[in-house]
Parts: structure tokens; sequence; C-alpha cells
């Protein structure tokens, strides 16, 4: 047994190795995010060409879908 053996290092996060399956929900994260952040500011834009009942339904219905949605990751677990 060498000298370098009996020490413990730990592994850099760069070397540890990745799974596909942790890559594709952070990749699927990531784009749920900029979407959301994309009608967000779509809906500022609307509210503010003074247009507030066309982005009270569109809220209304991005609500709903995001429940359908929840809903159905709920049920598939």
């Amino acid at each position: 047994m060498s000298l370098t053996d009996k020490f413990h290092s730990p592994n850099l996060a760069s070397a540890q190795s990745f799974d596909q399956a942790s890559v594709w929900n952070r990749f699927r994260a990531l784009v749920i995010f900029a979407a959301v952040v994309t009608i967000i500011a779509a809906l500022a834009v609307i509210f503010a060409a003074v247009h507030p009942i066309i982005s009270i339904w569109a809220a209304l219905i991005i609500v709903g879908w995001l429940f359908i949605a929840g809903a159905a990751i709920a049920s598939a677990n």
C-alpha cells in the first residue's frame, strides 16, 4: 500500500459521470423556465399595450394549462 492510498480525495464535480436522465431533467427545467419567462414578458407587453382583458384571458389559459400539466405529472407517478 502506498502513502497516497491512505488519504481519501473526493471526486471533483467535473470528474463525475453524468447520467442521461439528470441531464435531460435539467434541460427540460431550463426549457420550461425559458418558456415561462417568455410568456410572462409577452403578458406584460400585452397589458402595457392597454389590452388588460386579453392579458387576463391569456393568464387564465396559461394557469389552466399549468394545472392540467401538473395533474398529468402527478397522476403519472
